[in-house]
């Protein structure tokens, strides 16, 4: 191999090993939204009756609603003007996909910083 053609190849090396320790890093999608999680636990999604139902409740917190016996909860969204209703296995559903979400979300935080492994670079240098 001429000179030129090492030169090519380790510039060439050096940029693919930095684009892919970029993209290692890069977080791969974004967090779910509080209502797509709710709508994936099994609540559903209903327009107030009336307009004073959605500004009797304190805005998106989860709100207990005891009928015929059984616990349902209630989640107002003023911003969509929607109230979300789930029954008690939708709501720990939410809870435990809520913690799977935050859990996700706090992991590439943690494994920030540059990940580029200097190991396999002087092993492929050395191929040279």
């Amino acid at each position: 191999m001429n000179r030129k053609t090492v030169w090519f190849s380790m510039v060439l090396f050096l940029l693919c090993a930095f684009w892919l320790a970029a993209c290692a890093g890069a977080p791969s999608s974004q967090a779910p939204s509080t209502t797509d999680l709710l709508l994936q636990s099994g609540f559903q999604a209903r327009p107030p009756l009336k307009p004073d139902h959605l500004q009797s409740l304190p805005a998106h917190q989860f709100v207990p609603v005891h009928w015929h016996g059984k616990t349902f909860y209630v989640y107002p969204d003023p911003g969509s003007n929607r109230l979300y209703f789930g029954d008690e296995t939708a709501y720990q559903r939410y809870k435990l996909k809520a913690t799977e979400a935050r859990t996700a979300e706090a992991q590439p935080a943690k494994q920030s910083g540059n990940s580029f492994n200097w190991l396999l670079y002087e092993d492929a240098m050395g191929a040279f």
